[in-house]
């Protein structure tokens, strides 16, 4: 799977305002995660996780107020971080609203440094992770809530997110806390960018096509890879070739043999090895081993998720979407129905790699 123009071209604009009186001293590294959603629990959220061999402190907070302990001086402090010094956190919304603000989750690495440079070194790295646990903390949550508000809250990503900010620390020994010293955004340069990440055309109006569903499940599927929902990559990509494939051999079955009761066909595999030469003549693992043995493997893991609970790898997610848009495009060319391209090109999404004028 090609990156999304844009999509992965994430930089960190750095703060340079390193006080060398404090080198040598005592600093962590912490980063703000705005959420795109109310935070609904009241009160803060706090817990200690290990992402990867680190350990982190996450706190998530129900609304805008004072995040982090500030010194006097905040020169080089966003402005945003700058307007919160004063303000104190309470499990109540501010002063002069009438309902809580969106949600911020903040991650504090416990590690300590004794140069402001070594916390940020691998910032984008250990943001990526953090939002990683923020999805695995969101889908826990989601676990326990009531069907009619598990919409609330939903795992995101930077790609949504659009602009974070981290930090650095410096413990002052003289008033026993830690204080932030420094301070820069991360961003999602696509975000912020005036032209489209890619162009297609709107299609004119059509009658409904047989691959439409398998294709906004797919659609769906690629959301929930940039969210981190894994589990959802897995079972999505194989309902879309489920859909399709099964759709396509009912249709050819009922033309060529006399009605018969429902039955269930069996694997998915079996169907695209088996069955679709019956009705088609056309056989995936035949005509696309390499493709046959990937959607098979993918199928594994789909099954594992679905009857043991088991959580998918980011590269296990990314694979079985790359392996069922295949197999889509596989099942549209051999039946005639419309093939959609993978990636956008400059031959296949005019204007794509053109500046916008």
């Amino acid at each position: 799977m090609n990156a999304i123009p844009g999509f992965e071209a994430q930089a960190i604009l750095s703060t340079e305002n390193s006080d060398p009186a404090l080198e040598g001293g005592r600093f962590r590294w912490s980063v703000h995660i705005p959420l795109p959603f109310f935070w609904p629990q009241k009160e803060p959220l706090h817990e200690m996780p290990m992402i990867g061999a680190e350990q982190f402190e996450l706190e998530i907070h129900n609304h805008f107020d004072q995040l982090h302990m500030l010194n006097e001086w905040t020169g080089g402090l966003h402005p945003v971080l700058a307007g919160l010094v004063g303000k104190t956190q309470t499990s109540a919304p501010p002063k002069g609203s009438n309902r809580p603000q969106k949600g911020e989750a903040v991650f504090t690495q416990q590690k300590e440094f004794s140069k402001q440079g070594d916390a940020t070194a691998d910032a984008y790295e250990k943001t990526k992770g953090c939002f990683e646990a923020l999805s695995d903390l969101i889908l826990r949550w989601q676990k326990n809530a009531p069907y009619e508000i598990g919409w609330i809250a939903r795992p995101v990503s930077l790609w949504e997110v659009d602009q974070v900010y981290h930090n650095v620390l410096f413990w002052n020994e003289q008033n026993k806390r830690w204080e932030t010293v420094s301070s820069s955004p991360i961003l999602n340069i696509s975000q912020h960018s005036l032209i489209p990440q890619a162009y297609s055309d709107l299609p004119k109006v059509g009658s409904p096509s047989l691959e439409d569903i398998a294709n906004e499940v797919l659609a769906e599927a690629c959301v929930a890879l940039f969210r981190s929902n894994y589990r959802f990559v897995l079972i999505s990509s194989y309902i879309a070739v489920e859909n399709l494939a099964k759709t396509l051999y009912k249709q050819r079955k009922k033309g060529k043999t006399k009605a018969e009761p429902e039955e269930d066909e069996g694997e998915l595999s079996f169907m695209l090895r088996c069955r679709l030469k019956e009705t088609w003549g056309y056989s995936l693992k035949e005509e696309a081993d390499d493709l046959y043995t990937r959607f098979r493997a993918s199928e594994k893991i789909r099954h594992r998720v679905v009857h043991e609970g088991y959580k998918p790898t980011k590269q296990e997610a990314q694979k079985a979407y790359e392996a069922a848009c295949e197999v889509i495009q596989w099942l549209c060319q051999l039946t005639g129905l419309p093939v959609k391209p993978t990636s956008p090109t400059a031959e296949n999404v005019p204007g794509v790699l053109k500046k916008n004028p």
